[in-house]
């Protein structure tokens, strides 16, 4: 080798990816029109080098995304409650179940219970005072 000129190619990140250059066995300098090309060629491998950096990061990002909503289940539509004690949902069998069975079943929701201030107050008006 006896000519060379190169130009530095980078990651993104700036880390160093190689070197574009022009190798020549018979000795010349480059011209003002072929360093142009030579950088222009740089500069779209920069880009090109760019968008496979994107894409991969999109590639992760929709697997994390597909992961995630493979994990989510959803209730949609009308859900059939019954009117009068508000505790019971139809299924699709028509059949009436627990609302806690029911949002087990369609969810990955789990209940736990408490005692709101309205039924509390309910409550001890029932109870007798001892």
């Amino acid at each position: 080798m006896i000519s060379y000129y190169g130009v530095p190619i980078n990651w993104p990140d700036a880390s160093h990816f190689g070197t574009l250059c022009i190798l020549d066995e018979v000795e010349k300098n480059t011209s003002d029109e072929e360093q142009m090309l030579i950088k222009r060629f740089g500069h779209i491998l920069e880009l090109t080098l760019e968008l496979v950096a994107s894409n991969h990061q999109l590639e992760n990002k929709n697997s994390e995304l597909n992961k995630a909503i493979s994990t989510i289940k959803t209730i949609t539509g009308i859900v059939p409650l019954c009117a009068w004690c508000h505790t019971n949902i139809k299924d699709k069998s028509g059949e009436w179940i627990r609302i806690e069975e029911y949002f087990e079943d369609h969810t990955n929701a789990h209940f736990s219970h408490g005692m709101c201030d309205s039924c509390k107050t309910t409550f001890k008006k029932k109870i007798p005072d001892t």
